[in-house]
């Protein structure tokens, strides 16, 4: 259950300061107030009957005697006939409720001043205020709701007025509403991370796996944390497999990468991207911080793959060499993959620029996946803007939008 951080203090915003009570003095039957704002409005003529009805209690008031206002200013109300007698014993009441810290009454004489014809739209407000926030502080949650919503209905939009909503919504499992609340949120400003998390809650516990998928990109992008990268990778396995390889790679990179099954699949993935110096690197640092156990499957593995990267030193020159006579940019992608899992980034780049060249790009299967490899090449040698334009290009491809994304906003070099 989420606990509300925002406390309340209605009583301390009531507490009286007389302005409806002790400032308004009876001379005969027709009495203006002294504040500012009462001054600008008509005066009122008080009725004999009312003036001796709400006497006591401006007395009890003056006296602080609250127990003994609060009945005076019902007998008041009770008494008055015109809307002016009606706010000025109904707000004194109020005064009552909350200096007593009696929550029911406090509610009770907030939704009276509110049905009172011509209420200032001033005092409305706070009325509202004064409701949902009494009803909060007393844990009534159902109908604090309906009485914020009636509050954000009459002031400015507020992103605060839509969190404290959203807050209550998902308290209350109310996940329809919270999502309504969170998109006007965040069409006022972006959430925060609690307001991310629980709507990427809401949209998993309603199904709506696109929108849980965004959120959880967001909220690894704005706090990047390990657990979110694990949501990115979760929701990205079935989808295409070079993006989910840049994926792993990023993760890697910020050693968000540390469940075994994940970290053999990485290798996996790179072995058959023809990158398998890559996967060494993967498992040998993934078995020094224990990440994953070297057993007998798994030393198999490495053992496979070192003896691969072995195999792609051997030929690499001869390899490079060839690319380098021909005009076959799938070649130049190839040796650069090959240069990019040796760690020499320099001679990768050199060989992924040429055959992303425009005389040679035409037989490369995947542009978007050798700019992203062209992309992490470039951090690695701190060239950072022309990483960013790799990366960019990437991102024209739906099918490498995802990674290019999160690399641009999370890579380091």
């Amino acid at each position: 259950m989420m606990m509300f951080k925002r406390s309340f203090n209605t009583r301390k915003s009531l507490t009286v300061s007389l302005a409806l009570a002790a400032t308004f003095c009876f001379a005969g039957q027709s009495v203006a107030a002294d504040s500012k704002d009462a001054a600008k409005e008509a005066k009122c003529s008080y009725s004999s009957k009312f003036v001796e009805k709400y006497k006591p209690a401006q007395d009890a008031a003056a006296k602080g005697d609250w127990a003994s206002v609060l009945p005076a200013a019902k007998d008041a109300y009770a008494a008055a006939k015109l809307p002016c007698e009606q706010l000025l014993a109904v707000g004194v009441q109020r005064s009552a409720a909350a200096n007593l810290k009696n929550n029911d009454e406090l509610v009770a004489s907030a939704r009276l001043m509110n049905t009172v014809p011509g209420v200032p739209d001033k005092d409305r407000i706070v009325n509202l205020q004064v409701i949902y926030q009494t009803l909060i502080n007393t844990k009534d949650y159902d109908n604090a709701m309906p009485a914020l919503k009636a509050y954000i209905d009459a002031t400015p939009p507020l992103a605060s007025n839509w969190d404290l909503m959203l807050r209550l919504q998902y308290q209350q499992k109310d996940c329809a509403g919270a999502i309504e609340s969170f998109n006007k949120l965040v069409a006022i400003e972006p959430g925060s991370e609690q307001n991310l998390l629980m709507a990427q809650d809401c949209y998993y516990k309603s199904k709506q796996s696109d929108l849980q998928a965004k959120t959880t990109q967001e909220l690894l992008t704005r706090f990047p944390k390990e657990s979110y990268m694990i949501g990115v990778l979760a929701a990205s396995q079935d989808q295409d497999e070079r993006q989910l390889l840049n994926l792993y790679r990023l993760a890697f990179s910020r050693d968000f990468l540390t469940r075994q099954a994940q970290i053999v699949d990485f290798a996996g993935l790179s072995d058959r991207a023809g990158i398998p110096g890559e996967a060494v690197r993967v498992l040998d640092k993934a078995a020094v911080g224990k990440w994953i156990t070297l057993d007998d499957k798994n030393s198999k593995l490495l053992a496979s793959e070192k003896r691969n990267a072995a195999d792609d030193k051997k030929s690499l020159p001869a390899l490079d060499k060839e690319a380098k006579a021909g005009k076959s940019g799938k070649k130049d992608v190839a040796v650069g993959y090959a240069q990019f899992g040796m760690e020499d980034y320099s001679s990768a780049v050199d060989s992924l620029k040429r055959g992303l060249s425009a005389d040679r790009v035409s037989d490369v299967a995947r542009v978007d996946d050798a700019n992203m490899v062209l992309g992490i090449a470039l951090l690695r040698l701190n060239r950072q803007d022309e990483a960013m334009a790799a990366f960019t290009a990437a991102k024209a491809d739906p099918r490498m939008a995802k990674a290019a994304t999160l690399w641009m906003s999370l890579a380091k070099p």
